[in-house]
């Protein structure tokens, strides 16, 4: 049975990217599950590190917007779902 995640304070809201929970990948630590995914959208090192600097999921946000015109992967992609899938199974773990 599918969650419906929508915001951080209803149920299950813990469970999105805008629910501010870190989240460690190897040797890089990122603050919030939803900057791990916006840097998944690019290869610039400079934007990378601008979203990583965030303390918020909404500030990483608002920086990859910034930057949208230079991102990788397009927003609803399917690449981009798998990120997101990728982004909530880091954090769970």
């Amino acid at each position: 049975m599918p969650l419906l995640v929508r915001k951080v304070s209803e149920p299950h809201g813990w469970l999105g990217n805008m629910s501010p929970h870190p989240i460690e990948v190897g040797d890089h630590y990122f603050l919030t599950s939803e900057a791990l995914f916006q840097c998944l959208r690019f290869d610039d090192p400079e934007i990378i590190e601008e979203i990583c600097s965030q303390a918020s999921p909404m500030a990483a946000k608002m920086k990859a917007k910034k930057h949208k015109a230079k991102m990788i992967v397009k927003p609803m992609s399917e690449e981009d779902v798998d990120n997101m899938r990728l982004c909530l199974r880091l954090k769970l773990k």
